[in-house]
């Protein structure tokens, strides 16, 4: 398949999706020729927003995603076509806005977001995506939206120590179905061709056809993370440190589905790879795990069942078998007190939730913190900035809902961050970022000339050795006189490693050494 292609398609859905630069002359454009269409998107996203609380945010967005891949196609198409690749690879560009449009990319007409703070503590926050009406039926949406709201049932069989879960009604063969149509109609002869053959030997090579299993994903499922609340694994650091302890994780995968397609599948993958696979029943449903430890740094027991209406898919035997005992009783996520907390008053008729646990920004914290600790060592400031900066996140937790409205589509949750810290977050992000990459740059630039000032030491040092064994018609094997030798050293003193090690000059026939092991003189030096 042409990976020209491939390219293409993803580079012009992130930037429809992630551009954020406006052209003077379209913002002028914009504002200036309707004022009061803008009024009146002005209005429409305020009105599903709170007015009074820490944070108002309105932006009219309408034409913004169509405006970015227009100018993306331009740019691309400024490449010469000097040959066949070429001019099929503008071919694909030129397709790209008539497609992204048909599927309903450019729907978006606004956003709005507002943070209220409550009397407990936390925030309310809410958020407001305008969309085309029109568009609310079309493949992007219903693919990672879906349509009409509902009580999602799959919250139930999430485990109680669940930390971060994302649950939704995205209908993901909509989007296999759009992936599907832009190879056919984008695509050269030769990549529809392979694509084709790829489909109709799938059936043959995994035993289930590829439209049949999505097709058999019916618009509900969750990916989720478990921080175990007993087991402890070591968090693996670098050679010589201690390990830092942190719960056991576990990820946990769900998806409601219409029949065995996905069962069927995994089975025929595991079948042709000849993986040992064991059975366990567990309230009457079976559980296959893959009996073949993976090397990995945490415990991984891969396995999968089909209980209810539901394709399971876990990391460990484990949080399958909670899972299935948690659904339909009450010792799940969703009967803790701090979920109940969290969610009162949000509805539970809905296309998705978001929720995260402050256990697991301080699990994160505390690797991050354990990862500060050879920078403290070296540039103590730099450490105590960062550490700063991520201490802001270490208790940090959420809920949300996400309801899809013909016009739009509304964020309503609770969270621990308020507008100052949202506005805060993001204005200082970029300055995270630099520091994260340029600090460990320092250290390591630091470190090398470090190195390479011992280096030198430890060759004056053997230079000044050899020059007082000629001196003192000294053979190899014989001890070195100290003072002897440094007067061989200008100023006849001792070298200092930059780096705070100690030097051992070592007898005549070997090279002077530094306490620290990466200070060593190379074969030749």
């Amino acid at each position: 398949m042409s990976k020209r292609f491939l390219v293409s398609c993803v580079v012009c859905l992130l930037a429809c999706l992630t551009s954020t630069s406006y052209s003077a002359d379209t913002v002028t454009a914009q504002t200036v020729k309707n004022p009061a269409a803008s009024k009146e998107r002005y209005n429409q996203i305020v009105a599903n927003l709170d007015i009074g609380g820490d944070l108002l945010i309105v932006a009219n967005m309408e034409g913004f995603v169509q405006e970015q891949v227009n100018n993306l196609v331009q740019i691309m198409g400024i490449v010469p076509d000097t040959n066949k690749d070429d001019q099929a690879f503008k071919n694909v560009i030129n397709k790209i806005p008539g497609f992204l449009q048909k599927n309903g990319c450019y729907g978006m007409q606004g956003f709005g977001m507002s943070v209220l703070p409550r009397s407990d503590g936390l925030n309310t926050i809410k958020g407001f995506l305008a969309r085309d009406p029109a568009s609310s039926v079309m493949p992007i949406w219903r693919g990672f939206v879906g349509t009409a709201p509902q009580k999602l049932s799959c919250l139930s069989m999430l485990p109680a120590d669940t930390v971060l879960v994302r649950a939704g009604t995205g209908e993901l063969n909509e989007i296999w179905k759009m992936f599907k149509s832009g190879i056919a109609e984008m695509g050269s002869p030769k990549t529809v061709l392979e694509f084709n053959q790829w489909l109709s030997g799938s059936a043959t090579n995994v035993g289930v056809d590829v439209d049949k299993l999505f097709a058999s994903l019916n618009g509900e499922g969750f990916f989720s993370l478990q921080l175990s609340e007993n087991a402890m694994m070591n968090f693996p650091k670098k050679l010589g440190e201690e390990p830092l302890k942190i719960p056991q994780p576990t990820i946990l995968i769900g998806f409601a589905v219409n029949d065995d397609s996905m069962m069927k599948f995994m089975g025929n993958i595991l079948a042709k790879s000849k993986m040992p696979v064991t059975q366990v029943q567990v309230e009457s449903t079976t559980i296959n795990t893959v009996n073949m430890p993976l090397p990995m740094p945490i415990p991984v027991q891969l396995s999968y069942a089909m209980h209810g209406k539901y394709f399971l898919f876990g990391t460990t035997l484990q949080v399958i078998t909670t899972a299935i005992k948690a659904s339909g009783g009450n010792s799940g996520l969703t009967a803790t007190a701090h979920y109940k907390k969290l969610f009162q008053g949000l509805s539970d008729v809905n296309n998705g939730v978001l929720y995260v646990s402050p256990r697991l920004m301080k699990t994160i914290y505390d690797i991050q913190i354990s990862n500060l600790a050879q920078t403290e060592k070296t540039s103590p400031q730099a450490a105590a900035i960062i550490r700063d900066w991520v201490s802001r996140q270490n208790s940090m937790e959420g809920a949300f809902t996400f309801v899809n409205c013909k016009s739009g589509i509304l964020v309503t949750g609770i969270s621990s961050s308020s507008g100052r810290e949202m506005i805060g977050s993001t204005m200082i992000a970029p300055v995270g970022l630099l520091a994260a990459i340029a600090i460990p740059s320092f250290v390591k630039a630091r470190n090398t000339a470090q190195q390479n000032a011992c280096i030198n030491n430890l060759r004056m040092l053997d230079s000044a050795k050899e020059q007082w064994a000629l001196s003192a018609k000294k053979a190899d094997g014989v001890q070195v006189e100290i003072p002897a030798m440094l007067q061989y050293i200008k100023g006849a003193k001792m070298p200092i490693c930059p780096k705070g090690g100690t030097y051992k000059v070592n007898v005549i026939g070997q090279n002077p050494e530094c306490s620290i092991p990466e200070h060593r003189m190379r074969t030749g030096n």
